[in-house]
């Protein structure tokens, strides 16, 4: 639950310590409120939340959640929101001590709005006081700042020095690791003189006094500050944090051996934590090294990677418990409801039953007289579905003979658009014989007939020609015009010529054919069905003519 260590600064070591004052003095403010509160509860209740403060105590933090889930249920059917509001508050603490801040900030959160509309407002600052310790436990630092700062403003003055102490303590703490040591001086002077007469917060008090002197760079009196605190409360000889701050101003005076010492001795106490252990090997290891004693402080190294894995598995432990907390949070809660559910739902039927006995009747009076109503609705309802049954199957067969007329009407124009293309060709393919003879026959000196020569190459143009072509294309974009259309707008790339050879194609025209009416070679023919398939994106050029006939060319 505390944060780590730094090894080259001291301000995270004191920031731990002031998390841990905070949660002590929500403890403690729990313990002094909690005796008259609970006495107001049921019996029941109360030793609910003791056997939960027990078993949070010894660690089972499952348990401990279990109970306090048992002594919401027993506070919230007597409505007794004294009791909610511990409940909500320690089942925030078993939290934070396992790690899973969301979930005790929102425990806490409902404590707050407990206490906000029900308690009094020493409870609503005390769990504010909670929150301000969860945000400083969670790294929110500017967070518990701004919370702690509010909860002085409200408590200044009071009679109540630990509470106002520990206050002070916290922000104190938080402005030194902020390096704004101004700011913090007034509410470390203040903190020292509401906790300094009381023995449990000395430890805490020379921590920050010491974080604040090696802020503002005073090592040599950071470094006679723990001393003398030593020497004036023996007590503080036999603190591991106390230990530790001896050693880490003796290590920045150099003073190795010194260092060593009692880091050893911070070691050799009792009950410290992880995190401490692991800052002190550190230290210990930079006090080897110093002293060039290498063998040690590689053991020491050793020693902080071990203590980090067996941090890092306790961490992981933690959480895996919070998460077995929340699922048997979950599944208590899911019980419930299911019990709220089934009552509500036994209510409900006990209530159908009463109004459906009593409908019975009713609907026993009724019943006949509706039941020939019904039948002659029905009857109605059956003769206007049998029309409407008729006039649907005449609009399906009047649909059906008017596709099988234009089917039959495209068969048709295609049929007389083929016949005009074979006769075209035919025609083509019997001029340029002729033209051809006339050509070739060396009778005729086509040299010495110049006009018969004009003649032959103006028929010859006027065969190649497009106007033919034209009167074609004209035909067959009045019996196919949507085809065309259609092959523009699916093929924006093909050339005049290309569309020429598809709808030829279209017309399933054979290559020899459609070489004919081009004036083409059947190779060159073949040749540029390919050419024209890839452009058009198919991989097989035999799926040309299936593809143009296909539904998404002809729309």
């Amino acid at each position: 639950m505390t944060q780590q260590p730094n090894t080259c600064h001291i301000t995270l070591w004191t920031k731990c310590l002031a998390t841990r004052i905070t949660l002590l003095c929500a403890l403690c403010l729990a313990v002094c409120h909690a005796v008259p509160a609970l006495a107001a509860t049921s019996d029941k209740a109360r030793q609910l939340v003791r056997q939960a403060a027990n078993a949070a105590v010894h660690k089972n933090y499952r348990q401990s959640s279990a109970l306090l889930f048992k002594a919401r249920s027993e506070a919230e059917a007597a409505a007794d929101y004294d009791q909610l509001f511990w409940v909500y508050t320690n089942l925030g603490i078993n939290q934070a001590e396992l790690l899973n801040y969301a979930d005790a900030l929102q425990h806490f959160t409902k404590a707050y709005q407990i206490a906000t509309e029900h308690l009094d407002e020493r409870r609503v600052l005390s769990i504010r006081n909670n929150i301000a310790g969860l945000y400083m436990m969670n790294h929110e630092q500017n967070k518990a700042l701004a919370e702690y700062t509010k909860i002085y403003a409200d408590i200044k003055g009071s009679t109540d020095s630990v509470f106002t102490g520990g206050c002070a303590l916290n922000i104190a703490t938080l402005l030194t690791d902020k390096h704004q040591y101004a700011q913090a001086r007034p509410y470390m002077e203040q903190a020292e003189l509401l906790l300094g007469r009381y023995a449990e917060n000395r430890a805490a008090l020379v921590t920050l006094r010491t974080d604040y002197l090696l802020g503002t760079g005073n090592t040599e009196g950071a470094y006679r500050l723990v001393a003398d605190a030593q020497t004036k409360y023996p007590a503080l000889q036999h603190n591991a944090d106390i230990l530790y701050l001896r050693a880490r101003t003796a290590l920045m005076r150099a003073l190795a051996n010194e260092a060593v010492a009692q880091g050893r001795l911070a070691l050799a106490q009792p009950g410290i934590d992880l995190s401490m252990k692991r800052a002190i090997f550190e230290l210990l290891s930079q006090a080897y090294s110093m002293q060039q004693c290498y063998e040690q402080a590689l053991a020491c190294k050793d020693s902080v990677v071990a203590v980090s894995d067996a941090l890092s598995n306790l961490t992981g432990q933690k959480l895996y418990e919070a998460r077995q907390i929340q699922f048997d949070i979950w599944q208590k809660q899911q019980e419930i409801d299911n019990y709220k559910k089934r009552h509500a739902l036994e209510m409900a039927l006990l209530v159908v039953v009463l109004i459906a006995s009593g409908a019975l009747v009713w609907a026993l009076v009724v019943k006949t007289k509706n039941a020939r109503q019904q039948r002659k609705l029905a009857h109605m309802e059956l003769e206007h579905e049998q029309v409407q049954r008729e006039a649907l199957q005449q609009k399906l067969a009047n649909e059906q003979a008017e596709q099988e007329q234009s089917r039959r009407t495209i068969e048709q124009r295609s049929r007389e658009l083929m016949s005009k293309a074979m006769q075209a060709a035919n025609r083509n393919d019997s001029l340029r014989e002729l033209l051809h003879t006339l050509e070739t026959d060396s009778g005729l000196d086509l040299d010495k007939r110049p006009e018969l020569k004009r003649t032959l190459a103006a028929l010859r143009h006027q065969l190649d020609s497009t106007v033919e072509w034209k009167d074609f294309t004209t035909y067959f974009e009045q019996t196919n015009g949507q085809f065309l259309q259609q092959l523009k707008h699916l093929h924006p790339t093909l050339t005049a010529n290309e569309l020429r050879y598809l709808s030829l194609v279209y017309i399933n025209l054979s290559s020899k054919e459609i070489a004919l009416l081009l004036n083409i070679t059947p190779e060159y023919c073949k040749k540029k069905k390919q050419q024209v398939a890839r452009k058009m994106g198919l991989t097989d050029p035999r799926t040309l003519y299936a593809y143009l006939t296909g539904s998404e060319v002809m729309g």
